[in-house]
């Protein structure tokens, strides 16, 4: 007897005999490539902007490195809405990635996926970024919170993570709220597998800069990957000009300072907000009527042009630029940052606010997503929305799917039967 193999519900009720070779999968447990190369997959293979849990598969090049994408879909591995025609045509493997964004200051219960690789993987952290001052003689930036990363982690089938909450913004002279930390692992920041610190509030009462996030404050202390955030632009002169918001540190670099501003005569333009991680400063107010402009994210770009009117928000994590003090105007938005796909990654500080004497108070932007710091404002308004408030945290899992687990779904379907 040898077996045949035959397609099972055959048009017209036959069972049509058809030779097959036997044919071996060809997917690869492949190593996780560079966070860039990864940021190429998700972009390309993200089912829709702002999917927050999905699976790429991509083709593996002769080199190893990472080819075309061949598919993405929300979900796991095996929860692929369709079969794999490339399976047995080409070496080919998967990512899958879980952004938890919500909800925030809390610890919560994460479960192991079927298919989870302990050998293959990274968790990643944002910390909360620093709301900033509204003074009513000092105006200073929140920091930006701090970025860390750990490789291969093998935990049980379930465990703890925390995302870190926004720092609120203050009016009345007080200071602007400390960021939350951002944690897995543990129910505590201090026991966690990989956490980051949050940036500190903007001061209302004296000339400083919140400090960002420390990366020495991180975990893993070892074998993993820290960078700070960025320190809260300051106000150095009593009553003169407004600092704009630190940046997140990212999977790049460490987030970049907030613009100062020393202000002065009957015009105080708003000073610039930081851009995210592995970026560039926020600009300081000039002399002249014109905000500070925007620092730009780790490709250069993103940051937010100074004018004298109101300031313009940030793009793909850089700062938004300071406001204008023609009339005053509001400082911009810092923008979400764009590391890992087109709207997840390190955010940029928001810009703060620029005044012309005699004018009623003018507000400061709010930081970017993830992690960046509030830009500041004037006294006589109200912050309300995002407005000078400090983006919250993020915890990021990504993993290539195990080989034992991955279904390898096919059509037709083929069934060995035995026949004389």
């Amino acid at each position: 007897m040898t077996p045949q193999y035959y397609i099972i519900g055959a048009r017209g009720g036959y069972t049509i005999p058809v030779r097959r070779e036997a044919r071996r999968s060809l997917y690869v447990d492949n190593p996780l490539p560079h966070w860039f190369a990864l940021r190429r997959l998700r972009i390309l293979g993200c089912p829709w902007t702002n999917c927050e849990h999905y699976t790429v598969a991509y083709r593996i090049d002769l080199d190893g490195s990472p080819g075309e994408v061949l598919g993405g879909w929300p979900g796991h591995s095996f929860e692929a809405p369709t079969f794999f025609p490339w399976d047995t045509v080409l070496p080919w493997s998967m990512i899958t990635t879980t952004f938890f964004t919500s909800p925030t200051g809390s610890n919560q219960t994460w479960t192991r996926p079927a298919d989870w690789n302990n050998a293959n993987n990274t968790i990643e952290t944002i910390a909360g970024g620093g709301g900033a001052c509204t003074g009513s003689g000092w105006a200073n930036g929140g920091a930006g919170g701090a970025y860390s990363a750990a490789t291969n982690l093998s935990p049980g089938a379930t465990t703890t993570y925390r995302i870190g909450v926004v720092g609120t913004a203050a009016s009345g002279g007080g200071s602007g709220g400390t960021g939350g930390d951002s944690w897995f692992g543990a129910t505590t920041l201090a026991s966690s597998t990989c956490g980051a610190k949050g940036g500190a509030g903007g001061n209302g009462a004296a000339s400083s800069s919140a400090a960002g996030g420390a990366a020495s404050s991180g975990f893993p202390t070892s074998g993993g990957t820290r960078f700070s955030g960025g320190g809260g632009g300051q106000n150095q002169s009593s009553d003169f000009g407004a600092g704009g918001g630190g940046g997140a540190g990212g999977p790049s670099g460490n987030g970049a300072a907030g613009g100062n501003t020393a202000g002065g005569g009957a015009e105080w333009p708003g000073a610039g907000g930081a851009g995210g991680g592995g970026g560039t400063a926020g600009g300081a107010a000039p002399s002249s009527s014109t905000g500070g402009t925007g620092g730009n994210n780790h490709l250069g770009a993103g940051g937010a042009s100074g004018s004298t009117g109101v300031g313009s928000n940030g793009t793909a994590g850089g700062g938004g630029a300071g406001g204008g003090s023609t009339s005053g105007s509001n400082g911009g938005n810092g923008g979400a940052g764009t590391d890992w796909d087109s709207t997840h990654g390190s955010g940029g500080g928001g810009g703060a606010a620029g005044r012309l004497v005699g004018t009623a108070g003018y507000i400061g932007g709010g930081g970017g997503n993830y992690g960046a710091g509030g830009g500041s404002g004037y006294s006589g308004a109200v912050p309300s929305g995002v407005q000078e408030v400090g983006a919250q945290g993020i915890v990021v899992t990504t993993y290539t799917p195990a080989a034992t687990q991955v279904p390898f779904i096919r059509w037709p379907i083929l069934l060995p039967i035995m026949v004389q």
